[in-house]
């Protein structure tokens, strides 16, 4: 059982074996092999198995944008419905959607909803191109990659929690009601800022690879020439240069 009953459809345990022998070829061993001599060939980069991971990261940002856009759904078209407070020229009481201080917290998870599932998309695209340079034995777009899915994961997953209790919230005592559909959706997703990789952990990547890519752009003999070679997630460094502008 897991904490507010999120994620029931999904087993979790462990298994232990003692004295338990692996046949070589069955080692799903991609990038690293053992020899019939018994020697270990290390694989061409230390972090090459992280392309699993990274494609589950990838991946979280377009589904972050069609959970925003479930909880959107389900609390626009309630809050639509919904009429309470003060009478309009009709006579009936006004729609709970009309007022700012509702809509201000649902239209922008309806935006978020877009943003996230079309940059999921091109994030998808990229890791692909990733992909097929790694299946030669090409890292060149792994520190990017593994830099951007970290820190898309750490804004999706955070924006996607604090968007599913905004637009639970945006619908009153109803909204916790079960047949809401919006509980059950916080459950599910709130595990997210801890698998595939803890978030606050991610964190110090994304600022780790800023850091790397500064120092890197400050030590340059030529700094202004160095930072036409900055990656897309750390072209923004260029800024702090004396001179740089946009």
């Amino acid at each position: 059982p897991k904490a507010l009953g999120g994620f029931a459809p999904t087993d979790h345990g462990f298994a232990q074996f003692d004295h338990v022998r692996i046949p070589r070829e069955n080692m799903l061993s991609k990038f690293s092999q053992v020899t019939d001599r018994g020697e270990y060939v290390q694989p061409p980069h230390a972090k090459l198995s992280y392309g699993g991971m990274l494609y589950i990261r990838a991946n979280m940002v377009t589904g972050a944008g069609w959970l925003m856009a479930k909880a959107a759904t389900v609390a626009i078209r309630y809050c639509t419905v919904r009429r309470q407070g003060n009478k309009g020229p009709d006579g009936l009481e006004l729609q709970t959607i009309t007022y700012p201080s509702v809509y201000i917290r649902l239209l922008p998870i309806l935006s978020h909803a877009y943003v996230f599932i079309q940059l999921g998309r091109s994030v998808l695209t990229a890791f692909n191109t990733m992909s097929s340079r790694l299946s030669s034995g090409d890292t060149s777009l792994l520190a990017e990659m593994h830099a951007t899915t970290s820190g898309l994961k750490v804004l999706v997953s955070t924006l996607g929690v604090h968007d599913l209790e905004v637009a639970r919230r945006a619908m009153g005592g109803h909204g916790y009601n079960a047949f809401a559909g919006l509980g059950r959706l916080y459950a599910d997703y709130l595990p997210s800022a801890t698998y595939e990789g803890d978030n606050f952990v991610l964190d110090q990547q994304v600022v780790r690879a800023a850091l790397k890519s500064y120092n890197a752009l400050i030590s340059s003999p030529d700094p202004s020439q160095a930072s036409k070679h900055l990656s897309p997630s750390s072209a923004y460094l260029r800024l702090l240069m004396p001179g740089q502008s946009q």
